[in-house]
Formats: structure tokens, sequence, C-alpha cells
């Protein structure tokens, strides 16, 4: 009520300083608080925008900030690369993975630079939807872009291999870390590790906790471990 009262008197400012406490106290913002907001400038601009959609990013709210991006396309406001990464990072937060490789596939279509946080998102949304075949080709696009591959979506393309049963990928991609000069952390391990008990691969399973244990990473509770070696088929 008051971002709307402070829009109507042409209290811009005031607006957005409200707005800025409602993104940083715990009240989730919803559609109204955000149009409300918006319509305080004269002129929402593409930096307008993306302000309201990192606000809904932060608080998961996918259904806001997917009207949002909405809007930019009906005012005609440019959507540039935060406009679409954020908004694909809402959707993924969201629980909305299908939605957010829709927009990623709209933002690889519509040609605009794509960024770790895009690509991130994108493959966290291939993991809960257990793609592996997409978190692949994901991973070919993103070799001939300019984003760098870390350890973060490494993992996320090992486990979502690993999901999908498929712990020969998953080890592939493992081992690809070091060709990309990248040490595998204690996340990285984990999954892949996870990757191969699941697919009751415990022999290599056991391999790898061994190497983790050589890096001095911590190694999470697994039935793998219980067994000794002349158990292991």
């Amino acid at each position: 009520i008051a971002i709307s009262a402070c829009e109507k008197g042409g209290e811009w400012e005031q607006a957005l300083h409200l707005f800025g406490m409602m993104a940083r106290c715990t009240s989730e913002p919803d559609t109204i608080t955000f149009n409300a907001a918006i319509a305080a400038w004269s002129e929402p601009d593409t930096i307008t925008f993306n302000a309201a959609i990192a606000a809904c990013e932060r608080c998961a709210e996918w259904e806001t900030a997917l009207h949002l991006f909405g809007v930019m396309a009906q005012d005609r406001v440019e959507s540039d690369t935060a406009s679409y990464s954020t908004s694909i990072s809402a959707c993924d937060k969201g629980g909305e993975w299908s939605r957010a490789l829709r927009l990623f596939a709209i933002m690889m279509q519509s040609k605009v630079e794509s960024n770790a946080v895009a690509f991130s998102a994108a493959m966290s949304a291939c993991e809960k939807g257990g793609l592996w075949m997409e978190a692949l080709h994901l991973l070919a696009v993103m070799s001939h872009s300019k984003v760098e591959l870390d350890i973060i979506i490494a993992s996320a393309a090992i486990s979502t291999c690993g999901k999908g049963k498929e712990w020969e990928r998953a080890l592939h991609l493992f081992g690809l870390l070091a060709k990309d000069k990248m040490d595998p952390d204690t996340i990285a391990f984990n999954t892949v590790i996870g990757a191969c008990e699941r697919n009751a691969k415990y022999e290599k399973a056991l391999q790898l906790s061994n190497a983790m244990a050589n890096a001095n990473l911590h190694s999470v509770a697994s039935s793998f471990r219980f067994r000794t070696s002349s158990d292991v088929k």
C-alpha cells in the first residue's frame, strides 16, 4: 500500500527505498508490489526491471520474475543478459526446472550473451529434471561460449549423469576436471562416488574414496565404506 501511495504521488525515490527495504527483509514482494514499484518510474528501463527481477530471484519468486520479464517485452524494454539469467535462476530456485530450461533455450535463440549464472541455473535445472543428455549438450554449448566451466557446473553435470545411471559418463566428466586444470573438491568427489555407488560400482567408488582421502578431502558416509576390499565385486 505504501509503495502504491508513493507511486500515485509521484514519489519514485521513496517507492524505490521501500522496495529495497522489502527486498532486504523477510517480506516477499508479490506481483502487485513489483508493479507498483516499477510504476513509480515514469519510464522504467532495463536496469529498473533487472533490479526487480533480481529481488524475485533472491526470494525464488519465479512467477513474479516471469511476469516482469513478460512486461519488459510488452513495454518494448530490451532484455539483456542479466534479465534472462536472473529469470532463469528464479525458475530454478522455485523448482520450475522445465521453465528454466525453456527460457535458457529462448536466450540462446535470441543470441543474447550468456553468463555463468545462466549456465549454472540451467545445469541445476537439468540435474533436478534428471536430464543427462541435456546436461551434456549444455556442456557442449558452454565450450563454445565465453563462459568458463567451473567446479559447481561440472559437479552438477556429473550428478545429473549419475542420477541417470550413466556412471561411465559421470566418471568421464570427472576425469576432464584435471584436463581443464580444475582440482576436484569435496562436492565433485562425493558426487562421482555417489554415482558409482548408486550403480553398484563399489570397486570404483572405493578407489575414488581413497583418492579423496589422499587429497585430504572429507567423504560423506555411504554404504560402500562399510565394505572391505575383499567384499568388493
